[in-house]
Protein backbone atom coordinates (compact mmCIF):
# COMPACT_ATOMS: atom_id res chain seq x y z
CA UNK A 1 0.00 0.00 0.00
CA UNK A 2 1.66 3.46 -0.90
CA UNK A 3 1.64 5.63 2.02
CA UNK A 4 2.12 9.84 1.20
CA UNK A 5 1.65 12.53 3.01
CA UNK A 6 0.05 16.12 1.38
CA UNK A 7 0.75 19.59 2.84
CA UNK A 8 -2.53 21.74 2.99
CA UNK A 9 -1.47 25.11 3.20
CA UNK A 10 -4.13 27.20 5.73
CA UNK A 11 -4.43 30.52 6.75
CA UNK A 12 -2.10 32.39 4.11
CA UNK A 13 0.44 29.71 4.72
CA UNK A 14 0.47 30.05 8.43
CA UNK A 15 -1.00 26.83 9.04
CA UNK A 16 0.16 23.46 7.85
CA UNK A 17 -1.91 19.96 8.51
CA UNK A 18 -0.28 16.83 7.53
CA UNK A 19 -3.07 14.98 6.13
CA UNK A 20 -2.97 11.21 5.12
CA UNK A 21 -4.89 10.70 1.80
CA UNK A 22 -7.43 8.13 2.05
CA UNK A 23 -5.52 6.35 -0.23
CA UNK A 24 -2.99 5.23 2.38
CA UNK A 25 -5.58 3.40 4.46
CA UNK A 26 -6.70 0.99 2.58
CA UNK A 27 -8.29 2.94 -0.91
CA UNK A 28 -11.49 4.18 0.69
CA UNK A 29 -12.49 6.36 -1.76
CA UNK A 30 -14.60 9.21 -0.48
CA UNK A 31 -14.48 12.20 2.26
CA UNK A 32 -16.43 13.11 5.05
CA UNK A 33 -19.17 15.59 4.39
CA UNK A 34 -20.79 18.23 7.11
CA UNK A 35 -24.39 19.12 7.88
CA UNK A 36 -23.70 22.63 7.65
CA UNK A 37 -20.73 25.42 6.17
CA UNK A 38 -20.24 25.93 9.62
CA UNK A 39 -19.32 22.53 10.79
CA UNK A 40 -17.52 22.13 7.75
CA UNK A 41 -15.28 25.51 8.08
CA UNK A 42 -15.14 23.57 11.84
CA UNK A 43 -13.83 20.11 10.98
CA UNK A 44 -11.60 21.63 8.82
CA UNK A 45 -10.02 24.21 11.48
CA UNK A 46 -9.62 20.94 13.68
CA UNK A 47 -7.48 19.36 10.88
CA UNK A 48 -5.23 22.46 10.75
CA UNK A 49 -4.86 22.52 14.81
CA UNK A 50 -3.85 18.79 14.92
CA UNK A 51 -1.37 19.45 12.31
CA UNK A 52 -0.19 22.62 13.26
CA UNK A 53 1.05 20.08 16.56
CA UNK A 54 3.12 18.48 14.32
CA UNK A 55 0.83 15.60 14.13
CA UNK A 56 -0.07 13.86 11.06
CA UNK A 57 -4.11 13.47 10.91
CA UNK A 58 -4.57 9.80 10.18
CA UNK A 59 -7.93 8.14 8.56
CA UNK A 60 -8.84 7.32 12.13
CA UNK A 61 -7.99 10.72 13.62
CA UNK A 62 -10.09 12.32 10.90
CA UNK A 63 -12.95 9.57 11.43
CA UNK A 64 -12.98 10.97 15.56
CA UNK A 65 -12.52 15.13 14.27
CA UNK A 66 -15.93 14.33 11.70
CA UNK A 67 -17.58 12.62 14.35
CA UNK A 68 -17.49 15.43 16.96
CA UNK A 69 -18.34 18.34 14.47
CA UNK A 70 -21.38 15.88 12.95
CA UNK A 71 -19.95 15.00 9.33
CA UNK A 72 -20.50 11.67 7.94
CA UNK A 73 -18.16 9.35 5.50
CA UNK A 74 -19.47 9.59 1.93
CA UNK A 75 -18.22 6.72 0.02
CA UNK A 76 -17.76 8.02 -3.74
CA UNK A 77 -15.39 8.91 -6.15
CA UNK A 78 -17.96 11.57 -8.28
CA UNK A 79 -18.68 14.31 -5.69
CA UNK A 80 -18.87 17.83 -7.53
CA UNK A 81 -19.36 20.83 -6.10
CA UNK A 82 -22.48 22.39 -6.44
CA UNK A 83 -22.72 25.61 -4.46
CA UNK A 84 -20.31 27.80 -2.43
CA UNK A 85 -21.68 29.58 0.71
CA UNK A 86 -19.63 31.42 3.42
CA UNK A 87 -15.98 30.06 2.36
CA UNK A 88 -17.07 26.41 2.10
CA UNK A 89 -18.66 23.52 -0.52
CA UNK A 90 -21.99 22.35 -1.13
CA UNK A 91 -21.06 18.72 -2.58
CA UNK A 92 -23.01 16.24 -4.32
CA UNK A 93 -23.13 12.90 -6.25
CA UNK A 94 -26.36 12.03 -6.52
CA UNK A 95 -26.73 10.02 -2.86
CA UNK A 96 -24.41 12.16 -0.80
CA UNK A 97 -24.97 15.90 -0.32
CA UNK A 98 -22.74 17.73 2.42
CA UNK A 99 -20.37 20.43 2.85
CA UNK A 100 -16.59 20.72 2.93
CA UNK A 101 -14.04 23.22 3.09
CA UNK A 102 -12.28 23.81 -0.57
CA UNK A 103 -8.48 22.69 0.98
CA UNK A 104 -10.39 19.48 2.18
CA UNK A 105 -12.39 19.08 -1.78
CA UNK A 106 -8.72 19.56 -3.28
CA UNK A 107 -7.27 16.90 -1.41
CA UNK A 108 -10.06 14.54 -2.21
CA UNK A 109 -9.68 15.44 -6.21
CA UNK A 110 -6.12 14.90 -6.03
CA UNK A 111 -5.99 11.60 -4.19
CA UNK A 112 -7.68 10.13 -6.78
CA UNK A 113 -6.12 12.07 -9.67
CA UNK A 114 -2.70 10.21 -9.19
CA UNK A 115 -1.43 14.34 -8.69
Amino acid sequence: MKRRVLLIAALGGAAFACVEPAAAVGEIRGMFLCPSPVTANDLWRDVVDVGSKGLRVTFPMLEKLAARNRCEFAASSNLKPIKFVAGQFRLRDGAADGWAHPDYYIRYVNDWSGA
